[in-house]
């Protein structure tokens, strides 16, 4: 006795029922790449330039590049060998400049994210102050990364396919001797 035609499949992960969960796993795999695309580029949209004004307002985002004896200073609350300090700016009171952390980066290029503590650094311990601005030439070439980064992803692994909803044919599509 033969079965209907619908009822059978050709894939046995239909018949089991564990398509659901293979698909489910793609989607979030595809989610999770998807934001981590879009956090790196939005990040790639911003540089730090030296800040211009006399007085950063606050909430401002802000680049703290230390001097030796600021080094020293902050060694016990921060860590030996900070380098700078990146965060908001809360306000500046005489010579002391009051942020919300966001990131510490070391001398050595390592870097650790901090969540909003606050810190008070006085202005002769900071070398430079570097405002975060958004960059038209990092976004542009942010942007043709992504692009391309997406592009090389989708050609590589065929996902657009062939518009039959068959598997792609082996062999290059002979004649076969006929």
């Amino acid at each position: 006795m033969s079965r209907p035609h619908a009822l059978v499949s050709r894939f046995p992960e239909q018949r089991s029922g564990g398509r659901g969960a293979r698909d489910a796993w793609r989607v979030s795999r595809r989610l999770g790449f998807t934001l981590a695309l879009a956090f790196t580029l939005l990040e790639g949209c911003y540089t730090y330039v030296p800040f211009n004004a006399a007085m950063p307002a606050p909430g401002t985002q802000l680049e703290l590049v230390l001097n030796d004896q600021g080094r020293v200073a902050v060694g016990e609350r921060l860590g030996p060998e900070v380098a700078s300090v990146d965060g908001t700016l809360v306000g500046i009171t005489g010579p002391r400049y009051e942020l919300h952390i966001a990131k510490v980066q070391y001398l050595d290029g390592t870097s650790s994210s901090w969540g909003g503590e606050g810190v008070e650094l006085l202005q002769q311990h900071i070398k430079s102050v570097l405002e975060r601005k958004f960059s038209k030439g990092r976004t542009v070439a942010a942007i043709l990364a992504g692009v391309g980064a997406v592009s090389a992803f989708i050609i590589t692994r065929n996902i657009i396919g062939n518009g039959t909803g068959e598997p792609p044919l082996k062999g290059g599509g002979g004649t076969n001797g006929q």
